[in-house]
């Protein structure tokens, strides 16, 4: 089970980079929602039973206020959209950053 978390959590690092078009470390609306007229991010948003119409509304929980989504805000807000997740849970995640 922890060998597929830390797959699944590889994968979605893997995914936040290839979305960060500007390399910053951070989404912003724009890049966000380019990612998300891709095919491969619907068929992800799909996967994760996430509309991709509501891009705006999966920005904004991801989104700590800032305008812009971190690595690390993106990994646990995708996991609490996958499943509760669990103090122990964000504690790992944050471990492996």
């Amino acid at each position: 089970k922890e060998r597929a978390k830390n797959a699944y959590i590889k994968h979605l690092r893997r995914l936040f980079h290839r979305m960060d078009d500007s390399m910053d470390g951070y989404l912003t609306w724009d890049e966000f929602t380019a990612a998300m007229a891709q095919t491969d991010a619907q068929n992800w948003l799909s996967a994760l039973e996430v509309d991709p119409h509501q891009a705006a509304t999966l920005f904004q929980m991801l989104d700590q206020g800032r305008g812009v989504i971190s690595v690390d805000e993106f990994i646990i807000g995708i996991l609490q959209l996958k499943g509760p997740a669990k103090s122990i849970d964000v504690v790992h995640i944050l471990s492996l950053v």
